[in-house]
């Protein structure tokens, strides 16, 4: 009976992941979607964010902000998903969160130290 529950469940869960991926995850398709605003508006968020966590690093987890507009992006499936401005998009929001993990981890503490001597430079 455990065995059957289990099976159950998985091809419950699984199934719809794999033929409907945005409606499994709640993501409602936006198949009236304008597609060169859509894209241009998420790719102006991603940078724009990727500059506020580059001014100030470590704010809050990279996540918070990509979770969302991951959100948005695929619902941008169904209409834009054969463009290539769609694929190359996913290429830029990867490459953005690789460069800001990096950035937090090696780069973030010399940001932190050099505005400190900034700082101390520029009091009379």
């Amino acid at each position: 009976m455990l065995v059957i529950y289990v099976i159950g469940a998985g091809l419950i869960s699984a199934v719809p992941q794999i033929f409907w991926p945005a409606e499994a995850l709640g993501i409602t398709p936006d198949s009236d979607a304008h597609c060169p605003t859509e894209l241009d508006a998420l790719r102006a968020d991603l940078l724009s964010e990727a500059g506020a966590r580059v001014r100030e690093p470590g704010a809050q987890p990279v996540g918070l902000f990509l979770e969302p507009w991951d959100e948005r992006y695929r619902a941008l499936a169904a209409s834009c998903g054969a463009l290539p401005s769609y694929a190359l998009l996913a290429r830029l929001r990867y490459r953005v969160e690789e460069h800001l993990l990096r950035y937090e981890a090696d780069v973030a503490s010399l940001d932190e130290d050099t505005r400190r001597a900034l700082d101390e430079d520029a009091r009379p």
